[in-house]
């Protein structure tokens, strides 16, 4: 079947050079047939145009082919018989801590080849360890059964005193973790790779797993922008400095420019979340900005992205307002603005929206989240909450 399109092409060619042949001969032996090199040449072309159609149709005909041979083994692979499931009475796997033990386990890829016969262990909780041995020795089986990609041929392995094949495959698989000898990245991210599928993660749960590995991972989490002195404004200097030797740092130029930036973006974002969750415009609503420091628990507000936040949202028409425990007022564009002198219950149910800006110490999240309509977290400060129903995350 598949060598239809070849033949096709090889017909064509054939013929081709049969015209070609035939016109040479008659045009080179001087006969009186009346062919011409332009007669040649049009027949040709008809025999291109004949053989065109025929040639899509062999191609298309080919990829059906092909097709029907993938969905065979698609098929074979979902009438495949699931060998493990739940039991009928099993229950959710508790909270582990990370007891193993495995007794008088015996397994067997296929009947009558034993790769593990009455295998004897105990993990306590917190123990390292390192299962070492030739290639078939059954080091990968044990993760296996460990995971419960399959179940033993007898004896228990027990996590927490709890008979793995007691509880629900999900509930016990969602609390493990398993590199496997064969590393994969998938298409996204590295964020995306880390997360793995599940979406419930947010990106600053992402960032707390990554920086627990020894692999000289730095943490940088998402905000409204970076303030102060040393960041926002000393590599601009630098920059200067360079620029009077005839060079420029792209990097610091792009970092400036995301800098900058992200005051607009996050009201961008208020606007974009009012609309949604309340269905309000910026310019006829009320916003509580929570935190005017430009880091935690102090009372410096030098390049402070709630500033040039408050700003923009005051040219939109928003009515602002702000809270922050040490710094009761301050200075922008020559205008005073004084802020709250208490964060009460009364004003936090008056405002539309609290923009957490600073996360300070200081302020009782829990508070504020149970008053407030909605919560727009720059800096998930409130990462420790039960419920975030009413908040949105940078």
């Amino acid at each position: 079947n598949f060598a239809m399109g070849p033949m096709v092409d090889l017909i064509s060619t054939v013929t081709t050079a049969f015209i070609y042949v035939i016109g040479v001969y008659s045009i080179m032996g001087g006969s009186n047939s009346g062919i011409e090199i332009g007669v040649i040449f049009a027949f040709t072309a008809y025999i291109s145009r004949f053989w065109a159609p025929i040639n899509t149709i062999a191609s298309f005909y080919n990829s059906v082919l092909t097709a029907v041979s993938y969905l065979e083994r698609i098929f074979e692979t979902i009438d495949e018989p699931v060998l493990v499931r739940d039991e009928p009475d099993a229950a959710d796997m508790p909270c582990i801590k990370g007891d193993v033990e495995f007794e008088d386990v015996t397994f067997s890829y296929e009947d009558g080849v034993t790769i593990l016969k009455n295998i004897n262990f105990n993990i306590k909780r917190g123990q390292s360890i390192a299962i070492v041995g030739p290639t078939g020795a059954g080091k990968t089986t044990i993760v296996n059964l460990l995971s419960r990609f399959y179940n033993v041929d007898s004896g228990e392995i027990l996590i927490d005193v709890i008979n793995i094949e007691d509880v629900t495959i999900r509930s016990l698989r969602s609390q493990m973790g398993v590199m496997m000898q064969d590393s994969f990245i998938f298409s996204g991210t590295i964020m995306d790779n880390i997360r793995y599928g599940n979406k419930t993660v947010t990106d600053e749960e992402v960032i707390e797993a990554a920086k627990t590995k020894p692999f000289g991972f730095a943490p940088f989490y998402p905000g409204p922008v970076l303030g102060g002195h040393c960041i926002p404004v000393d590599p601009c200097y630098l920059n200067y400095k360079a620029s009077t030797y005839g060079f420029r740092f792209s990097m610091i130029d792009a970092s400036m420019a995301v800098n900058d930036r992200m005051p607009e973006y996050c009201v961008g974002r208020i606007s974009e979340i009012l609309g949604r969750r309340l269905g309000k415009s910026v310019n006829s609503s009320r916003i509580l900005v929570l935190g005017i420091a430009y880091k935690p628990d102090i009372d410096d507000c030098r390049e402070s992205p709630a500033i040039r936040i408050i700003g923009r949202l005051r040219s939109s028409g928003a009515d602002t307002v702000f809270y922050d425990p040490y710094i009761m007022q301050f200075h922008y564009h020559g205008k005073v603005y004084e802020g709250e002198r208490s964060l009460t219950a009364r004003l936090v149910r008056s405002v539309d929206m609290v923009v957490i800006t600073t996360s300070h110490s200081k302020v009782d999240y829990e508070f504020v989240r149970s008053h407030a309509k909605v919560v727009f977290d720059t800096r998930n400060a409130t990462k420790g909450l039960a419920d975030r129903s009413n908040i949105e995350l940078l």
